[in-house]
């Protein structure tokens, strides 16, 4: 589409813009020396000789460009006017038509000679060097100083305008002040011209390119997959040590990003992610991962593994771990909740996750309202005595966790009043959803 865009254009001159003051001035000439009666019938004479060079003029659009009502031409129409003032001359280049207009006493406008509009594709390798070079920050950042420097100078852009530019999408003409002012930012970093500029382009365009591919976002779900897997294998780990390890990571290669994006990141939370970020916690991981061992290949063979740690690690009520607590305490008399939380503690251990006695306490006397499930599973091991409340329940599949007929009979028996344990027979499967 954007390629449809350009040959439109192609067929209305040079892709580039100029002022059209030295335009108007020439014909403002040519209309006082009587040349042509009318700006209408000098439309129409432009409009046949840009027409022998290839390029296709409506005779209002070529009206409203010599009356000023347009601001800027491209240079043909230019030419074509110093063709027509200036008989016998031919087409000249824009050097020769200011000559040409000094010499024939035509009063301009002052203005600069630059363009008013360059192509966007002039600009964007100004940015791609500059993001390279300045990989903690992002286009969203680089358009936002942007917009504010160029509103000094009374140039309206907003900043989704100016980031899409950067981006390279939606527009084909920028201003050129853009292109000044990223000149400017990248003295900062000891480029001081553009043929400098252009020179590190040239010389580092692998190097450029594979930086900002690693801007692009990608699916967060194998970034998620990946922090999973780093958790299983760090179950004493949290998902603030797994960001901190991953800021570590981004900081090694010049990337700075905050602690909590990269948290909020690793729970799964935004949609997409950047390709760096997945590529630094690939780094993170490979260390606990056989050597020989791909990646993919581990995501695939621990898929099982994960889940069980994903279903350990979710939260569930404490309700369930109290009631367990007294019928322990009835069981085992003279023993204090003190000393059933260092036996649950050690019990925690063994299952591969870290619990202290101090933290479980509070949770064995219901002063928390929720805890993982993998302590309820530890409370279920250290009472091999609970029975289930319904028939159809098989005590071994019972220390994975209460069927939810049962916890749901215990604490929310108004459903099951009159009902036999037998007639939950049907509806006992799955964990406690509490």
């Amino acid at each position: 589409m954007h390629s449809d865009r350009l040959e439109h254009r192609r067929s209305h001159g040079s892709l580039e813009r100029i002022p059209g003051t030295l335009a108007r001035a020439m014909a403002e000439f040519v209309l006082s020396k009587g040349l042509f009666p009318s700006k209408e019938s000098l439309a129409r004479r432009l409009c046949k000789d840009l027409e022998s060079y290839g390029v296709t003029y409506h005779v209002r659009t070529l009206k409203r460009q010599i009356s000023g009502a347009i601001g800027t031409v491209p240079s043909e129409v230019e030419a074509a006017l110093a063709t027509v003032a200036f008989h016998g001359n031919g087409r000249r280049s824009g050097v020769d038509i200011r000559e040409l207009c000094a010499e024939a006493g035509i009063n301009r406008p002052t203005g600069m000679d630059s363009p008013a509009y360059v192509l966007s594709e002039k600009v964007l390798p100004l940015a791609r060097l500059w993001l390279h070079l300045n990989p903690q920050t992002s286009k969203r950042a680089l358009a936002i100083r942007l917009q504010r420097d160029l509103e000094k100078e009374r140039i309206s852009y907003t900043v989704d305008a100016l980031q899409a530019i950067l981006a390279g999408k939606n527009r084909l003409f920028v201003r050129p002040v853009i292109g000044d002012r990223l000149l400017e930012y990248l003295r900062d970093v000891g480029i001081n011209s553009r043929v400098e500029a252009k020179a590190r382009i040239q010389a580092q365009a692998e190097v450029i390119r594979r930086s900002l591919d690693a801007r692009e976002l990608v699916p967060i779900r194998r970034f998620r997959e990946l922090g999973l897997l780093w958790l299983c294998k760090h179950r004493d780990a949290t998902a603030r040590q797994l960001s901190t390890a991953l800021q570590q990571k981004l900081s090694e290669r010049g990337v700075r990003m905050n602690l909590d994006y990269l948290q909020r990141a690793a729970a799964g939370r935004p949609r997409q992610v950047r390709r760096q970020l997945e590529a630094a916690l690939e780094d993170v991981l490979r260390p606990d991962l056989p050597p020989s061992q791909d990646l993919d290949a581990a995501l695939a063979t621990t898929c099982r593994e994960r889940e069980r740690w994903r279903r350990d690690m979710g939260w569930v009520r404490v309700e369930p771990i109290v009631a367990l607590v007294k019928g322990w305490l009835e069981q085992h008399p003279g023993k204090s909740v003190r000393q059933l939380a260092i036996r649950l503690s050690a019990r925690i251990r063994e299952m591969g996750y870290s619990r202290g006695d101090d933290t479980l306490q509070p949770i064995l006397g219901g002063w928390k309202k929720k805890t993982r499930r993998f302590v309820y599973q530890a409370m279920l091991i250290e009472c091999p005595s609970v029975k289930c409340l319904t028939k159809s329940c098989v005590y071994p599949a019972v220390r994975e966790g209460l069927c939810r007929v049962c916890l749901l009979r215990r604490y929310d028996p108004v459903p099951f009043r009159g009902m036999s344990p037998l007639q939950g027979k049907g509806r006992a499967s799955g964990f406690a959803g509490a």
